[in-house]
């Protein structure tokens, strides 16, 4: 089948899984660490270089950062909305109770975009990516555990100032309170003690703390009286003064903890940990087991970025280089469809819809990018005769391919293609699971199963995506070093 145009440089990249894998990488399971790997090796060591910086600058900032990220996780999902300024159309979540006059290190963050957008060449990594680690390497900077930040989030277009003020949790709840805002984003008491923990960092306003330091019973006499003294019952000019949230504010340690056994905590929310309630026996252990506190927090952070995020269902297309990279539509079909026309090329809706979600790569002409056609080459009876005369396929794997490919006249030719996976545009394991399901397109494919080692990788493969993706790279640069 010819391409309109005969000018026009059209060449269908066959491994184009390999090639989206180089772009942004889609996980079924959503989020993974190593979603930048091939996209942008260096916007993790950048982020991380610029976290340093300006802990070493100023060591509060390594808590600030740390707390936007929970502040962004807790409104709607880690979706980076609490960064949006206000528009017209934009409540920004700067506003709201607990950020407004509070939240800080955004222009550290604006700061870290510039520099991964530059050493990527392009804006590959997402501001809510950026919240999660720079979080993680803030925490490490200051002495605390490190961690594999997962990683694929994309970036919210809206932002809810009503939302931030009811379900970021207060600094005068009570733990029922506490417990009901945390379960409500998926996370368990052990998660609000643990991740309450991150006080172990930074500083609190006064008029965070002020009633607590003046009217609770529940706080130790001479740690109440300090605190009367920076903040004044009577003089409102001192809210903004500024207390440690625990005696070590800018190192990562349990002394956080030891200070609630103690009635020291700075908050109520922070004493409400431990005072008779479910709580207590994780708050002591905690205060005694650094190790245990270490490997909780690092367990719980990764289970608060996977609240909600956004992940990268949509393409991304470059206009004005040489490759477009279209990666999975699963909630866009109809508009790629549409937009892409598949019915042009003969390819129905509801097989588009049901067997292929995605669509190939294809390298064209700069000066014609943006007026690319997608042009679908011959099968050459490749898959066919596997469908019609193999006995070792699965039956409604095969009545699919037949409904899409019908028997041919001997001078006939078919230009159709069929996806050599269902996830064919993505880099992930399904193409091994179909292979273990007799779901393999090709003889060549099935022929790995007939080898007693070729399947064990096959069966390893299917089970084990992270081993997969260690894998491929390594035999792609091998491959690549054939006779050069």
């Amino acid at each position: 089948m010819e391409s309109k145009g005969r000018n026009r440089c059209l060449a269908v990249l066959l491994l184009s899984i390999a090639a989206t894998a180089f772009s942004t990488p889609y996980h079924h399971t959503g989020l993974t660490p190593y979603y930048y790997e091939y996209a942008c090796p260096q916007a993790l060591p950048t982020i991380r270089g610029v976290v340093e910086a300006a802990v070493k600058k100023e060591r509060r900032m390594g808590a600030s950062l740390l707390r936007l990220h929970f502040h962004d996780c807790f409104v709607n999902g880690c979706d980076a909305s609490v960064l949006l300024d206000p528009t017209p159309t934009i409540d920004s979540e700067k506003f709201a109770g607990a950020n407004n006059n509070s939240a800080r290190g955004f222009e550290v963050i604006d700061q870290i975009k510039e520099e991964v957008d530059k050493v990527c060449g392009r804006a590959v990594v997402s501001c809510a990516d950026i919240l999660a680690v720079a979080a993680r390497d803030s925490v490490v900077a200051l002495g605390g555990p490190w961690w594999n930040v997962r990683l694929g989030r994309r970036d919210s277009t809206t932002a809810s100032r009503t939302t931030a003020n009811t379900d970021l949790p207060a600094p005068f709840m009570d733990l029922n309170a506490l417990t009901s805002t945390f379960q409500k984003q998926g996370l368990d008491a052990k998660d609000l003690v643990v991740l309450s923990g991150g006080h172990t960092l930074g500083f609190a306003q006064c008029f965070t703390f002020k009633d607590r330091a003046h009217n609770d019973s529940n706080i130790h006499p001479k740690f109440a009286k300090k605190l009367q003294s920076l903040c004044p019952r009577t003089k409102s000019e001192s809210d903004s003064n500024l207390a440690k949230l625990d005696p070590t504010s800018m190192r990562f340690d349990t002394l956080y903890y030891k200070n609630l056994l103690k009635q020291k905590g700075l908050l109520g929310s922070d004493q409400a940990l431990f005072g008779g309630g479910n709580t207590d026996e994780l708050v002591r252990t905690y205060s005694k087991d650094a190790n245990t506190f270490w490997k909780d927090f690092a367990k719980s952070m990764v289970k608060m970025g996977n609240i909600k995020p956004l992940t990268g269902n949509l393409g991304q297309i470059e206009v004005g280089t040489v490759l477009l990279t279209i990666g999975l539509f699963e909630a866009q079909l109809d508009n790629v469809y549409q937009v892409f026309g598949m019915a042009d090329i003969g390819i129905p809706p509801e097989f588009f819809a049901a067997c292929f979600g995605m669509l190939l790569v294809f390298m064209v002409t700069t000066e014609e990018a943006a007026n690319a056609e997608v042009v679908v080459p011959s099968p050459t009876g490749h898959a066919r005769g596997r469908i019609y005369n193999d006995t070792k396929i699965a039956p409604t794997f095969t009545c699919s391919l037949q409904l899409f490919w019908p028997p041919l006249l001997s001078n006939e030719s078919d230009p159709r293609l069929a996806a050599l996976d269902p996830t064919a545009a993505v880099l992930d394991t399904s193409y091994n699971q179909n292979l273990l399901q007799q779901k393999g397109c090709l003889h060549s494919d099935k022929a790995f199963l007939s080898d007693p080692h070729a399947a064990e990788l096959v069966k390893s493969y299917s089970d084990d995506r992270e081993r997969f993706w260690r894998d491929f790279p390594k035999s792609v640069v091998k491959m690549g070093n054939i006779k050069p």
